[in-house]
């Protein structure tokens, strides 16, 4: 039916007892599709889910990169683990940690692979979390730390009168 609704023609099969219809949604999705549509919020019950701490992720990397190993005949070294288990929280917030690990992994081996290398080390991930996110990562040059330290200067002859505002930039372009 051409035009219609789609939650109208679905709203039978939801209000039935002998039918089970789960529906997954993230946040976003549930707040602009489900919260706000009545008849749909109605009907299904809100589960959260957490997301997976630190201690979990980094087991099930470790478990996974084994696997990885074995099947593609790399090494990963632990500092190399536990970068992607970090950078996966904290570079990556469109999906829970847990997936974007797992992304990370199937990424890097092929291009570990590409590039004739067998061990993966840190400095490999890092290269990828820069090259998929476009922030500069790893150590910080002298001219850049030279940026770093003088920035609140910088910022004075452009910003007046917002002292607070100024620190807290700078303290956030630091970090």
């Amino acid at each position: 039916i051409i035009g219609s609704d789609a939650v109208t023609i679905m709203e039978p099969y939801l209000a039935s007892h002998t039918m089970q219809i789960v529906c997954l949604a993230g946040p976003k999705g549930f707040h602009e599709l489900i919260e706000t549509n009545g008849t749909l919020s109605r009907r299904f019950e809100k589960v959260l889910v957490k997301e997976t701490d630190s201690r979990t992720l980094l087991r099930y990397l470790e478990h996974e990169v084994a696997q990885y190993e074995h099947k593609h005949k790399v090494f990963f070294i632990f500092p190399a683990v536990r970068t992607i288990a970090e950078s996966a929280g904290r570079y990556f917030g469109d999906a829970p940690a847990l997936d974007r690990a797992a992304d990370m992994l199937s990424e890097i081996v092929p291009t570990a692979k590409q590039s004739g290398k067998h061990v993966i080390t840190k400095a490999d991930v890092l290269e990828l979390v820069e090259r998929k996110t476009g922030i500069p990562l790893g150590e910080i040059n002298h001219t850049e730390r030279d940026k770093l330290m003088g920035l609140e200067t910088t910022l004075h002859q452009r910003i007046i009168g917002q002292n607070e505002a100024v620190t807290a930039i700078s303290n956030a372009m630091r970090r």
